[in-house]
């Protein structure tokens, strides 16, 4: 799978399978040794990756995506299909937090904002959504008892 790396000062590098573009370098080739990830200014706080696509947190608070983008899985919302081969910034919803954690799964992402709400695109999976409903609970469980 893919292998993206957050190495000195956040600079963000990545090697290995890129079919779908999950390492964000602009084309579909894959890497045997490292590459910049350029997209991405001011270096990675974060990175997730999941089955076919990635999700980026810079240390700048911005999100961000590439890879295979079926069923919502890089928040790019319904435009964008197929793959997504440099990393994109993504828009939270309106009024969301700034950006904290972020995670992926096999074909969904999950993302944390600051605020301690739980963003979720999902592939449509019934059980998928009902694991990320109970990680949306249990978050906010924790953060109601860290503010305590």
């Amino acid at each position: 799978g893919e292998a993206p790396v957050s190495a000195l000062h956040g600079a963000l590098y990545a090697c290995g399978s890129n079919s779908n573009g999950q390492l964000g370098l602009g084309h579909l080739e894959s890497q045997t040794e490292l590459q910049a990830v350029r997209a991405v200014r001011g270096g990675a706080r974060e990175v997730a990756c999941g089955g076919h696509h990635t999700l980026i947190l810079s240390h700048a608070g911005e999100l961000f995506s590439c890879g295979y983008s079926a069923h919502g899985r890089l928040g790019l919302g319904r435009d964008v299909r197929g793959h997504q081969t440099a990393a994109r910034r993504v828009a939270l919803p309106p009024g969301a937090a700034p950006p904290a954690q972020v995670a992926c799964g096999w074909a969904h992402s999950v993302v944390r904002a600051s605020d301690g709400r739980v963003v979720a695109h999902l592939d449509g999976a019934r059980r998928r959504q009902r694991d990320v409903l109970l990680i949306h609970e249990r978050v906010g469980a924790q953060d109601r008892h860290d503010r305590l």
